[in-house]
């Protein structure tokens, strides 16, 4: 049999180019009427993955009152200071020297939080004047022996900075009662960062995922 009668016989037999031509050709318009539908359910879910993640990220900073006191989260927090950490040691005493080209900053936060426990999971972030921020904790930092960033209090034995105060005692011109809570518990935490050395820090941001997009902005006073 010739070669072109065997490709004429394969195209007549069920399951061929043909039978498949004659299938789109039958459904064609199903398909265009489903386009829309196919577009639109796309539109949806890609607006709401933008939405999820513009929102999952930090971009609200509650607005400073008065004393550079944020309240966030329940709780009032400001950044007593921040200055050069020139005192690193290691677990044996040792100082400690920045790698080359760095510096490392060291953050005092106060706090006034009726219940700090909320405050347990939140990320502590420097931030300088272009915009980048720095994670507390340097690991850059062979050696240091550095405190664990925390929001809560430290109530091991050998720390008092944890202080239960009367809400309703009047406040001070740098600090406005705005908690309600019949007690608060005034306590400072520290955090380390490293930067480069041309970088210039202007804030620390406190953040809870569970409150983003918004977070705390700690301004350097």
């Amino acid at each position: 049999m010739s070669e072109p009668a065997d490709a004429e016989r394969r195209a007549t037999q069920p399951g061929t180019a043909t039978t498949e031509r004659g299938w789109w050709r039958r459904n064609r318009w199903g398909l265009v009427a489903l386009l829309p539908a196919l577009v639109a359910a796309m539109g949806v879910n890609l607006s709401s993955a933008y939405e999820m993640y513009w929102k999952s990220q930090p971009r609200e900073p509650v607005a400073v009152g008065d004393g550079g006191w944020v309240a966030f989260a329940g709780a009032r927090m400001r950044l007593v200071d921040l200055a050069l950490a020139d005192d690193l040691k290691d677990s044996y005493s040792n100082p400690v020297t920045p790698p080359e080209g760095t510096r490392v900053w060291r953050a005092r936060i106060a706090f006034d939080a009726p219940q700090p426990e909320p405050l347990a999971g939140c990320e502590l972030l420097l931030e300088d004047d272009a915009g980048r921020t720095y994670e507390a904790t340097p690991r850059d930092v062979p050696r240091v022996s550095l405190p664990f960033p925390s929001c809560k209090p430290d109530t091991s034995a050998s720390k008092t900075t944890a202080t239960p105060t009367p809400a309703t005692s009047a406040p001070t011109s740098s600090a406005p009662a705005t908690i309600a809570p019949a007690t608060v518990t005034s306590y400072e935490t520290v955090a380390y960062f490293i930067t480069s050395s041309a970088a210039h820090p202007v804030a620390v941001r406190v953040i809870l995922p569970e409150r983003l997009p918004a977070y705390a902005r700690l301004p350097v006073a």
